[in-house]
C-alpha cells in the first residue's frame, strides 16, 4: 500500500468512526432496557413511591397476540429524555394485585392496574416522579415501553409532524396505536402514532 492509500484508508476511517460515534451520541441508541438488571435506584423509587407495584417483565407479556418478542418490550428503559448530564428512566409499573380475572380461547387472564411513570434524575440523585398514564390491562398483556430513536414523528390524530429533539420512549401496543413519549423542555409530551 502506497503511502497516499494509507492516507486515504486512515482519513476514511476516522471519518466513519466519528460519523458513528456522533450519531450514537445523538440518537442515544446505547440505552439499557434489560430486565435482570434493574438499577437500585430505581427499585429503591419504585419501592418508596409505589410499594404495591412492580416492573412488568417478560413473562407478563403475551408473544402469542404479537409480533414482537418479549425483549422487544420491556417494562422499563433509561436514557437522557430530557437531553443534558442525568440518566432517567421510564418504567411500566403494574399492580401486584389483580382486580379480576377472565378466560378467554381457553386461556386465563388477570386484570391489572397500570401506570406508566417518567422518573426523572435531579442534580442531588433523589427523583420527580412523572405518571404519563394510568390504565387497567389484562395480563398476560400486549403493552410494554420502549425505546424510539426517530428523529420526528407523526401524529396520526392532528397529521403534524413533530420534531423529536431529546432520546424518546413510547408505549407500545400490539396491533394499536402506540405513544411516543417526548421532553419539550418543560413536559412530556404525547403523540399518537401507528404501528
Amino acid at each position: 500500500m502506497t503511502p497516499n492509500q494509507r492516507f486515504w484508508t486512515f482519513l476514511s476511517t476516522a471519518v466513519l468512526w466519528a460519523l458513528l460515534s456522533f450519531d450514537s451520541l445523538s440518537n442515544e441508541s446505547a440505552y439499557r432496557t434489560d430486565q435482570a438488571n434493574v438499577p437500585a435506584a430505581l427499585q429503591a423509587e419504585i419501592a418508596r413511591e409505589y410499594p404495591s407495584k412492580r416492573i412488568l417483565n417478560a413473562k407478563d407479556i403475551s408473544d402469542d397476540d404479537c409480533e414482537k418478542g418479549a425483549n422487544d418490550h420491556p417494562g422499563w428503559v433509561e436514557g437522557r429524555f430530557r437531553g443534558g448530564e442525568f440518566i432517567d428512566y421510564a418504567a411500566l409499573l403494574l399492580e401486584t394485585q389483580a382486580k379480576g380475572q377472565r378466560f378467554f380461547n381457553g386461556r386465563e387472564y388477570k386484570e391489572h392496574d397500570f401506570v406508566l411513570v417518567a422518573f426523572l434524575r435531579n442534580s442531588d440523585g433523589s427523583f420527580t416522579n412523572v405518571t404519563l398514564r394510568q390504565f387497567s390491562e389484562n395480563v398476560p398483556s400486549i403493552k410494554g415501553v420502549i425505546l424510539d430513536t426517530r428523529r420526528n414523528a407523526v401524529d396520526v390524530q392532528t397529521g403534524k409532524t413533530t420534531p423529536l429533539p431529546y432520546p424518546t420512549f413510547r408505549l407500545y401496543s400490539c396491533g394499536q396505536f402506540e405513544i411516543i413519549y417526548t421532553w419539550t423542555g418543560v413536559r412530556f409530551a404525547e403523540i399518537t402514532i401507528s404501528q
